[in-house]
């Protein structure tokens, strides 16, 4: 498992910018963004950078102002309006990783323990299924065929989990 930054600015919509999208993903421009209460934007990057990596959670908390000029700049691209935003902070905090960038969600170590790590900061929207997932393993103590792929003893056998589809960034190895 490694730990991996991950950063979340915060933007003012201008006052003109109309109702905001419910969710938006740019694959291409690396970014994903969401309304967070009536005036402004969350957004970061969808693809950390393994060159953030970092031992032990040393992270600083604080955004760089350059980070946060670099989203909204990227978000502008397809919202021309959100230029306008005005900065109002953000924070950054540690996803972990694991080495294929999927998650281990498995009964390991001392009976009766069961894991779900390694999301690298997509648990919360997984976290229904896969909660009902792990349930029906703790309770028949049958792994469900879902959880299969995403076994602990995986990388010890060396069957990583490989994505269906290419990223659409290209060739680069994509981190969630």
């Amino acid at each position: 498992m490694r730990y991996v930054r991950g950063e979340v600015a915060i933007l003012r919509r201008p006052i003109d910018f109309g109702a905001p999208p419910r969710i938006h993903f740019d694959f291409y421009g690396n970014t994903y963004s969401r309304p967070e209460g009536e005036k402004d934007t969350l957004t970061g990057y969808m693809n950390t950078d393994p060159g953030k990596t970092t031992p032990r959670h040393e992270f600083a908390e604080s955004l760089p102002a350059a980070t946060v000029r670099d989203l909204r700049t990227r978000l502008s691209k397809r919202f021309p309006r959100m230029m306008d935003a005005q900065p109002r902070g953000g924070w950054s905090g540690a996803y972990d990783v694991t080495p294929d960038s999927y998650p281990i969600v498995d009964r390991i170590g001392p009976d009766g323990l069961f894991v779900a790590v390694g999301f690298s900061g997509h648990g919360f929207k997984l976290c229904p299924e896969i909660g009902r997932l792990l349930a029906e393993y703790v309770a028949t103590e049958k792994r469900p065929e879902p959880l299969v792929p995403l076994r602990a003893s995986r990388f010890e056998e060396k069957q990583l989990v490989r994505a269906d589809a290419p990223f659409p960034g290209g060739r680069r190895r994509r981190i969630p």
